[in-house]
């Protein structure tokens, strides 16, 4: 019942805020952006931008995989392990820098 509430303040006929500021406001770390490929939410389009805007983000589209992909199988489990080892070796792309 007071989830309902939250919903019913909210206008769904003003125009959406936009969150790239947010994003850039992560530029200062690295970035590791995973999307599966049937996504409703996050489009492809959306993920192109987002490596564009930020120097250091690595984009990856899982095939077959909604919106929340399975980080646990084997093939994005190790993409994902190969980016946490880029971190712990200090290693920085900064492609648009």
């Amino acid at each position: 019942p007071a989830l309902a509430s939250t919903f019913g303040a909210i206008d769904l006929e003003a125009p959406l805020p936009t969150l790239w500021p947010f994003f850039e406001a992560l530029a200062h770390a690295p970035l590791l952006a995973i999307r599966g490929a049937n996504s409703d939410i996050l489009s492809s389009m959306t993920l192109t931008e987002m490596a564009r805007r930020h120097p250091d983000c690595e984009t990856i589209t899982v095939e077959g995989e909604g919106h929340v992909p399975d980080v646990g199988a084997p093939l994005l489990a190790g993409r994902i392990a190969t980016f946490l080892d880029r971190l712990d070796a200090g290693v920085v792309l900064r492609r648009n820098a």
